[in-house]
């Protein structure tokens, strides 16, 4: 027996399963920054904007346990307090990231010992928003 998807269905890993969608955006940040390196300006608040949903579709942003403090999670599960907490919960109330679920919660090494951190990903209206920001080009490029 098949199974049809809908064109705009992901699979488990976030990978389109139905074609017509736009590759994964890759952040145009190294890393996202956590506390102590210094704000962008506020002209470039699309860019950054953008850089955290992609950094969110990435995986790279969690919720640290009841506190909802907005942790940077690197690929060996050790975390960092995000300097980017104020703009993931803003995206976070205009429904565009939301939790996973508590299912996918892990335990996240800090410098104080294991903590629990819930993922955050991606809404659908999320997903359309960084296609439409990454389609964009940079601003004043003379075209």
């Amino acid at each position: 027996m098949t199974h049809k998807s809908a064109r705009d269905q992901l699979d488990l890993f976030g990978n389109s399963t139905g074609g017509g969608l736009a590759p994964v955006t890759q952040s145009s940040r190294q890393c996202p920054p956590t506390r102590g390196r210094t704000r962008k300006t506020p002209s470039a608040a699309a860019s950054v904007a953008k850089d955290v949903l992609a950094e969110v579709q990435l995986g790279q942003f969690g919720l640290l346990d009841d506190t909802d403090t907005v942790v940077v999670i690197d690929p060996e599960g050790h975390m960092k307090t995000a300097l980017d907490g104020d703009l993931v919960h803003h995206l976070i109330t205009q429904k565009y990231v939301q939790r996973c679920p508590a299912r996918d919660t892990f335990t996240g090494r800090t410098g104080r010992g294991n903590r629990p951190v819930l993922p955050l990903r991606l809404t659908i209206s999320g997903r359309r928003m960084l296609q439409k920001w990454s389609a964009l080009g940079p601003v004043g490029d003379g075209r």
